[in-house]
């Protein structure tokens, strides 16, 4: 009898999502390990009067890390991030805004080195390194490309690399 009633007892299935897997090996110095999920880095939302002029950041700091595990200092003592991207036509170092879905206009962002000045693409300050578990600090903000900005969604999209030395 107990054997009929789980046979019977219906069932549903619902979509739990996607799932997206992507991972790397390295023979590097150190190993690169994603805080932040997929290395996201969410800004906090600002009002467009905060950025009234071209090329000055807005104050919105936002601070992230690309953290480095299992260093053998033994190999290399220094590390550096290079991001690159697409950047703006003005401000070359200002990140262009890629987003699709009701973009911002007239607004980029920009990327600020362990040492707080601007992230050049390819290029930024080098830290040293311990054995181990590193952290290099690094930050974001928006920074307005033209006058009036205009509101809507700001998403940019890099990719960086480790430069040992």
């Amino acid at each position: 009898m107990l054997g009929n009633a789980w046979a019977s007892a219906s069932q549903t299935t619902f979509s739990g999502g996607m799932m997206h897997f992507s991972g790397s090996l390295t023979d590097g110095p150190c190993a690169v390990k994603a805080i932040n999920g997929d290395r996201i880095v969410t800004l906090a939302q600002v009002k467009e009067s905060a950025l009234l002029v071209p090329g000055q950041a807005a104050g919105q700091v936002r601070l992230f890390h690309v953290v480095l595990d299992d260093c053998n200092i033994n190999v290399y003592s220094n590390a550096q991030v290079s991001f690159s991207g697409e950047t703006d036509s003005t401000f070359k170092t200002v990140l262009v805004n890629q987003a699709t879905d009701d973009p911002a206009e007239n607004v980029g962002l920009q990327l600020y080195g362990p040492d707080g000045e601007k992230i050049v693409p390819d290029n930024s300050s080098a830290i040293k390194l311990t054995d181990g578990f590193n952290m290099i600090p690094l930050t974001v903000d928006y920074v307005p490309t033209r006058l009036n900005p205009t509101g809507g969604n700001v998403t940019s999209t890099v990719t960086f690399s480790i430069i040992y030395s």
